[in-house]
């Protein structure tokens, strides 16, 4: 494994183990932009319809990240980070909307969420933030089996 310049060696992201998500769908199925690029980097995915079913399946499936629709059919991508606080484990929430929108970036920030975005995103740009938001949950998770330990 590779030593980074300065500090602790850095863990290799390799596209067969990158993980998994659940994709929280909407109304208007935003998410499903994202699952094309989602599967061509090998991260698994399954589709949830509902925040309680994305609470049970967080329980079950431990993903390293969760993508949602910003309205739900029971709520919106508010209560979904209501559910991710109460998790067990690290995961990082992706927010899609239908349009740029720099207030809801911001608030998506400050509610513990790891980015919004829009269905027209940039494939490279976007396969990049999500290969450094699964690094921080293995980081994350790492360091805490290691704490317990």
């Amino acid at each position: 494994m590779p030593e980074a310049a300065v500090g602790k060696p850095k863990r290799e992201t390799n596209v067969k183990d990158l993980g998994f998500a659940l994709i929280l769908r909407g109304e208007f199925d935003l998410v499903d932009s994202v699952k094309p690029a989602l599967h061509a980097m090998g991260i698994s995915t399954w589709n949830c319809r509902s925040c309680e079913e994305l609470a049970s399946l967080l329980e079950q499936t431990e993903p390293q990240l969760v993508f949602t629709d910003s309205d739900l059919p029971d709520g919106t991508w508010l209560r979904v980070m209501r559910v991710i606080q109460n998790a067990k484990c690290r995961v990082n929430v992706f927010v899609v909307g239908k349009e740029p929108n720099t207030r809801m970036e911001d608030l998506v920030r400050e509610c513990g969420g790891y980015r919004y975005l829009t269905t027209q995103f940039e494939r490279e740009l976007f396969q990049a933030e999500v290969r450094c938001a699964v690094e921080e949950v293995y980081e994350h998770r790492g360091a805490t089996a290691m704490d317990a330990a």
